[in-house]
């Protein structure tokens, strides 16, 4: 298995309530319904933070060439 952890920042101008609500609903419909990069997943799970930095998602695949496979999509 190989996991990656990525920090994100919420756009400018965004409240954390703002960014916390696209992040959890619309962006992660779109992992969801893409069925050609889900399918290289594990697990996939979102940490909300009320700060600058709005969170990090913490992605784990079946292996790395799951990984490089999923980043050309």
């Amino acid at each position: 298995m190989f996991s990656l952890i990525v920090c994100i920042k919420r756009k400018e101008g965004w409240s954390a309530a703002k960014f916390s609500e696209y992040w959890r609903y619309m962006h992660a419909d779109l992992i969801r319904k893409n069925t050609e990069f889900s399918r290289h997943l594990v697990d996939y799970k979102q940490y909300h933070q009320d700060s600058e930095v709005g969170g990090s998602v913490a992605v784990s695949y079946t292996h790395l060439r799951a990984h490089e496979t999923s980043l050309h999509l």
